[in-house]
């Protein structure tokens, strides 16, 4: 998931302890719209004290709570690298073994071939590998 979807993520998906949920219930009684992390995001604590009727602790737990759900999870770069790593195999062999054991997945491969037609003649074709 993006951040940006992320932020449209709805509070309700959250886990919220008692306060907060009818804090927000007390929030939507008197017109305010808050349902999703960016909205309470666009908040300070204190407008959140005041919207929601709880306190300033509860507060702070629901900013971190959306801030929290915001937030792409932390990765390590060999994490990262498993995960692209994945490859598909072509099923031609020496296609496979010229990528290194297929197409990587989450990129485009291009692949040039090269026919021969005659003694002098050549004709490339440029193949795109999608996966």
């Amino acid at each position: 998931m993006t951040t940006s979807s992320n932020n449209s993520r709805k509070l309700s998906r959250l886990k919220l302890d008692e306060t907060l949920e009818g804090g927000l219930a007390h929030a939507l009684q008197r017109g305010h719209r808050l349902t999703t992390v960016a909205d309470v995001l666009h908040h300070t604590d204190v407008d959140l004290v005041d919207m929601l009727d709880v306190p300033h602790a509860s507060a702070l737990r629901l900013i971190r709570l959306a801030s929290s759900a915001a937030c792409p999870m932390p990765t390590n770069a060999l994490a990262l690298h498993a995960a692209q790593s994945h490859k598909i195999p072509t099923g031609v062999a020496k296609l496979d073994h010229a990528l290194h054991g297929g197409v990587r997945c989450g990129e485009i491969t291009c692949v040039w071939l090269v026919a021969v037609m005659g003694a002098r003649a050549r004709a490339y074709t440029r193949l795109p590998l999608i996966c």
